[in-house]
């Protein structure tokens, strides 16, 4: 549900290949019936089609609250950017741009927190990230 949610997000805000669109919207209405027993699932794609309910982000907050990981702490935020990017829920302002640094990490975490990073700044629409991108 994830990847197809995350295609169809970047298609629709590229406006581009609207067929797959149409198909992806469509596999994902299909899916609605078929994940009544995963309300996370369910969740996620509701929030994706836009037709999400106060309850439905309840679900995925308390699905995140309950989240165990060895590296929980830095795979929530991942998650939880994910999610608001497709808003599923809100960006949290608790993650402040200036809390994600990423030196001293393998590569592929450097990239990922920098990624996280960027969707922050841009989720929580601060105006001056140029200078503080870098750190």
């Amino acid at each position: 549900m994830l990847e197809s949610s995350l295609m169809l997000h970047l298609l629709t805000i590229q406006e581009i290949y609207p067929n797959y669109q149409y198909q992806l919207t469509h596999y994902l209405t299909t899916q609605l019936d078929k994940e009544h027993n995963n309300k996370f699932h369910k969740a996620l794609i509701l929030g994706v089609l836009r037709k999400s309910t106060s309850e439905d982000v309840q679900v995925v907050e308390d699905y995140m609250t309950g989240f165990q990981h060895f590296t929980a702490s830095r795979k929530r935020v991942l998650f939880r950017a994910i999610l608001a990017e497709l808003r599923v829920i809100p960006y949290d302002s608790q993650y402040q741009i200036e809390h994600f640094c990423y030196r001293g990490y393998q590569s592929w975490i450097a990239a990922e927190i920098c990624a996280l990073k960027v969707l922050y700044a841009f989720g929580l629409n601060h105006q001056k990230v140029g200078s503080t991108m870098m750190t």
